[in-house]
């Protein structure tokens, strides 16, 4: 066996697979025969000893549905089957069309391998099928054999995330319908930027709410969704989404560049909510900039209006302007519909992740000839270098920060929660672990078992 699971002694002293165990003190007080006396007072057991019942109990336990984020899953062109993500040689002419900035079409047909800096691992199945009862189903055929069915969701995360909560309302359709049950709700575990997809669905459904800034809050999806835990969620977006537009960045050994990223409309989706204040002056203090307003994208030459690759003599603008400018502003208006008030939400969220890690919070301005240039991290000017880690980090798991994963505008608990950030909690949970391995820290892992199988309503 891999992961933390074994790391914490395994099946040890549990039962075989599929074996009932009794619970309570006979059942740790087996595993610790095995050990010496000094060490049962930091006794880890097996999650097959605490869950191993899971497997051979008859329950009303719903399906669970699965849903990675941004560079999530593995990519091909719809029409031709070649590579789009990860990409291959050509890939900057593969992923758009440059005459028209419209996605060329594709099919999401696996998740991005365990190690991607953004991939959901494989371990989270592992736990789930080993020790949480569940096995894997598709949807729209109906479930055979034993156990829970769970299903994972795959989409083309380029795509505007309305789209996509659309594909995921036709997906719990099919289970629905496969189940024999209009009335069938699922429980959901969302991975990164794919629980925004999910909370937008439960708040609107299949609407589209970014077409003016009258943001209704119909909880649409709810009555399909039982649970919903977040797996390191962006819940107030994330700078790096920010920077891979602005200024380019590396994902698994791929450089985007901002001339690719811009084109794309979930990148800005993603964004950090203007609550956070993403954007700091040169004396370390939140700067008067609105990083939604096209005019700060053309004025301080970001992203596409760069030379190179913005090229003024050429008219490149003609279509890059009114394209940015509506993938701006539609962002904006998603990332405030996640989080205006509504009242009495059915569905609270159970949130984990990492919060030990330095991860970056912020970007810093630099004044350079007549623009503002972004500075990110080890970009910072040399001048602020001894005080990059107070102004541009903060705690979380290498890529989401603690305070976007709770949705608050400051990881500091003892300042209240911004009125303008709405986000139905149950409970949170933290560990020490990056963003591609939570689902392998044991921590985590029994957590999330707990939080699933538990009989208790919520």
């Amino acid at each position: 066996m891999s992961g933390g699971v074994q790391r914490h002694g395994g099946r040890g002293g549990g039962a075989r697979p599929g074996a009932k165990v009794r619970r309570g003190v006979s059942a740790i007080g087996s595993v610790c025969l095995g050990v010496a006396l000094a060490a049962c007072g930091h006794l880890v057991p097996s999650l097959e000893t605490v869950y191993g019942e899971a497997q051979v109990m008859d329950s009303d336990q719903p399906p669970l549905v699965v849903v990675h984020g941004i560079f999530g899953s593995q990519l091909r062109d719809a029409h031709t089957g070649q590579a789009v993500w990860p990409p291959p040689d050509d890939w900057n002419r593969r992923s758009v069309s440059s005459s028209n900035v419209e996605l060329l079409p594709a099919h999401a047909h696996a998740l991005s391998e365990p190690g991607s800096q953004y991939a959901l691992g494989g371990d989270l199945f592992r736990v789930l099928e080993e020790f949480g009862g569940y096995r894997r189903a598709e949807a729209g055929a109906r479930p055979t054999g034993d156990g829970h069915p769970y299903y994972v969701f795959l989409y083309d995360w380029r795509q505007d995330s309305v789209e996509i909560a659309r594909q995921f309302d036709s997906f719990l359709g099919e289970i629905r319908q496969a189940h024999g049950d209009p009335k069938t709700r699922v429980d959901v575990i969302a991975h990164g930027t794919g629980g925004l997809i999910v909370r937008y669905y439960l708040r609107y459904g299949t609407k589209d709410v970014t077409r003016n800034n009258d943001f209704a809050v119909s909880l649409a999806g709810s009555q399909y969704v039982r649970r919903v835990i977040l797996l390191g969620t962006p819940n107030l977006g994330s700078v790096e989404m920010l920077r891979t537009v602005a200024v380019g960045n590396e994902i698994d050994g791929v450089s985007l560049t901002p001339d690719w990223a811009w084109q794309l409309p979930s990148l800005y989706q993603f964004f950090p909510h203007p609550i956070s204040q993403p954007l700091l002056s040169a004396a370390g203090e939140p700067a008067d900039l609105d990083h939604f307003d096209i005019e700060t994208w053309v004025n301080n030459q970001w992203g596409p209006f760069t030379s190179p690759p913005f090229d003024r003599a050429h008219g490149n603008s003609s279509y890059r302007r009114p394209t940015m400018e509506k993938y701006l502003e539609r962002a904006r208006r998603f990332i405030w519909s996640l989080t205006v008030p509504t009242e009495n939400p059915t569905v609270r969220y159970v949130v984990f992740g990492g919060a030990c890690h330095r991860t970056p919070a912020k970007a810093l301005l630099e004044a350079d000839g007549g623009v503002l240039r972004l500075r990110f991290g080890s970009d910072a000017p040399s001048e602020h270098a001894a005080d990059t880690e107070l102004l541009l980090h903060e705690p979380g798991d290498g890529l989401v920060t603690k305070s976007s994963l709770l949705a608050r505008q400051t990881f500091d608990p003892t300042i209240a929660r911004h009125r303008y950030s709405d986000f139905p909690l149950l409970y949170a949970a933290f560990f020490c672990a990056r963003h591609n391995q939570l689902e392998r820290n044991y921590d985590l892992q029994n957590n999330l078992l707990n939080a699933l199988l538990s009989a208790d309503p919520t």
